[in-house]
């Protein structure tokens, strides 16, 4: 082997090794935006305009304006909803010796937030949604997380869902809450409530944009992810299945539609 090659060999990993993080891809996007949204990134001091279909990466910490909706799809397994002047931080934590599966985390700070994860990779991850007051881990798909004020938080489940509610305060404890209940989480004591569909569907209604938006300008139907069809405000109204509100099917959420449908517009 002539001598020239193992230099050059080295040179090419090299920039292999410098060049791979650049390209490191996100581990989700934006697929539905209203009004309002920011990003920021710990690499960037200040917060970033969110655009349609922009790159989603952990410890991004994204917020809503007044009048602002969003709506991320991550990993291709879960649907995350921001109601207005909301505030999260996505995350993921390895797995360890503790903890046998890697865990998704969204840190509510502020505001209200739907989370939706595709059955099958709770099988494959820990998902949860984490206050100051409580954490509640997902079992079943479907959660509705508010954060009313630093002394009360809200969590409610929706059908054929469960969450494992637990208090900061090891002394409260956890409760468990099951499909259509909902926790109110107090610095002392956790409240369980029975609550009906139609009482969830308000809560989630207005979670999230009304389809798939771009800051209020329309796209074209080959280039828009669509909402599951028979649910147009993917909030799980009335002509969506109440227990499949986005579409959810194996590895896939809120797909490209294969039957493209004319541009939604969003009215103020």
């Amino acid at each position: 082997m002539k001598s020239w090659i193992p230099g050059v060999l080295l040179a090419g990993l090299w920039i292999l090794s410098v060049a791979l993080p650049a390209r490191a891809a996100g581990i989700g996007l934006v697929t539905g935006i209203q009004g309002e949204a920011t990003v920021r990134r710990d690499r960037v001091a200040q917060a970033q305009r969110l655009k349609f279909k922009d790159d989603l990466f952990w410890l991004d910490t994204l917020s809503t304006g007044t009048a602002g909706r969003l709506r991320l799809l991550i990993l291709q397994k879960s649907v995350i909803t921001m109601k207005e002047l909301s505030r999260l931080q996505l995350r993921e934590e390895p797995a360890g010796p503790a903890q046998p599966k890697k865990k998704s985390v969204v840190e509510l700070v502020s505001g209200a937030v739907r989370v939706v994860v595709d059955k099958d990779a709770l099988k494959e991850s820990d998902y949860e949604v984490q206050t100051n007051l409580a954490v509640a881990a997902i079992r079943g798909s479907d959660l509705f997380g508010q954060k009313a004020s630093e002394d009360r938080v809200e969590f409610c489940t929706g059908p054929d869902s469960s969450v494992t509610a637990v208090h900061r305060d090891p002394s409260v404890g956890r409760r468990e809450i099951t499909r259509l209940q909902c926790a109110a989480i107090f610095p002392d004591r956790i409240q369980i409530t029975d609550i009906t569909l139609d009482t969830y569907r308000n809560l989630t209604r207005e979670t999230g944009p009304s389809g798939p938006q771009n800051d209020g300008h329309q796209e074209s139907a080959e280039n828009r992810i669509a909402p599951p069809p028979g649910d147009a405000g993917g909030d799980g109204a009335p002509g969506g299945d109440p227990n499949n509100p986005y579409g959810i099917t194996a590895g896939c959420l809120l797909c490209n539609n294969p039957t493209p449908r004319p541009p939604s517009k969003i009215s103020d």
